[in-house]
């Protein structure tokens, strides 16, 4: 059975959009955490299992993600330098349409 898009109200002047439920799952957690954004570690740890293809597809869709380098540490205490962190900035009313890739992160309807 074909999973069902989830519609995400947007913060801005585009009301919602319509996405799949993986990148709803990204994009909800970028906009509840606001202008401090999240890093890949944060998003995986939210349930995102491939935040860099969420967020490069969310772009795609008309998100304006600003996405910079930094140093994060994990759950387990290690370093890791050049982590992405995400930053929600917006949503282009010109790519506010449906996710017509209605394929799930990993390749699965």
């Amino acid at each position: 059975m074909p999973k069902q898009n989830v519609t995400v109200s947007l913060p801005n002047l585009v009301p919602e959009v319509v996405v799949s439920p993986s990148l709803a799952a990204a994009l909800t957690q970028l906009i509840n955490v606001g202008t401090q954004g999240a890093t890949t570690l944060e998003l995986q740890a939210a349930g995102c299992l491939h935040p860099s293809v969420s967020v490069s597809r969310l772009k795609k869709l008309g998100a304006q993600i600003v996405t910079q380098r930094c140093m994060a540490i994990d759950s387990h205490g290690t370093e890791h330098s050049r982590i992405a962190h995400y930053t929600y900035a917006g949503w282009s009313a010109k790519g506010a349409h449906i996710d017509s890739d209605d394929k799930d992160i990993g390749g699965r309807t």
